[in-house]
């Protein structure tokens, strides 16, 4: 095994070195740094120096007199914080459960997105985010009213593995997916994708009526 891997070791003369010299690989993960320029010594204190306090609603208007450009709002869920944003001025919104990540537990995206699309889809463009995985879920998405999807893990694990070709590959996978999909749906464009091409299986208003749920 390793004499397979002994070319590569060769190919990057300062790596080698500095595993000869200390026994193992090199850190390749940049240490975090606080505010102060010392090395942040707890995880949990470089989470709170990235979020310094609470965004408001109040700060939307702020930032769109700061900024000529589209002013997208990621992380919603509800329709009534949908209504929200819009009636602050964003151009766009991301129906997300990216806030998961730091919670035990959210409501899916895609639980959310029709009813998020049913309240301001006439006046901003939807997107959508979380559980991108293949072509298949694209369609999804589409079908219930996103009018463009976001992946991020989908194509970093590939982006690791081998850079750009590994990119390329996994974009070639879900363009082939989308058009299989297509055809199997018995349509040829994206535009023909509506809710009526899936089951839904929850209650959509009791879902998001009442808070709580959520």
């Amino acid at each position: 095994e390793a004499i397979r891997f002994a070319p590569q070791a060769l190919a990057r003369p300062r790596w080698l070195l500095g595993f000869v010299r200390d026994g193992m690989p090199p850190p390749t993960v940049a240490m975090a740094l606080g505010a102060d320029g010392r090395p942040l010594t707890r995880f949990d204190g470089g989470i709170r120096s990235m979020y310094t306090e609470t965004p408001r609603w109040e700060d939307i208007p702020r930032l769109r007199e700061l900024w000529p450009g589209p002013l997208i709002v990621k992380g919603i869920l509800r329709p009534d914080d949908a209504r929200r944003a819009v009636a602050e001025g964003v151009d766009a919104i991301v129906v997300s459960n990216h806030g998961g990540n730091y919670l035990d537990g959210s409501m899916p995206s895609l639980r959310a997105l029709p009813d998020v699309v049913d309240a301001v889809g006439g006046e901003v463009e939807i997107l959508f985010d979380s559980g991108i995985r293949r072509g298949v879920d694209v369609l999804r998405a589409l079908a219930l009213g996103a009018r463009a999807v976001l992946v991020g893990r989908a194509y970093v694990w590939p982006l690791l593995a081998a850079g750009e070709p590994g990119v390329r590959h996994i974009l070639e996978l879900f363009r082939r997916q989308i058009d299989d999909g297509l055809a199997y749906l018995g349509v040829r464009s994206l535009d023909e994708l509506d809710p009526s091409f899936l089951e839904i299986g929850w209650d959509r208003h009791a879902a998001t009526a009442d808070p709580t749920r959520s």
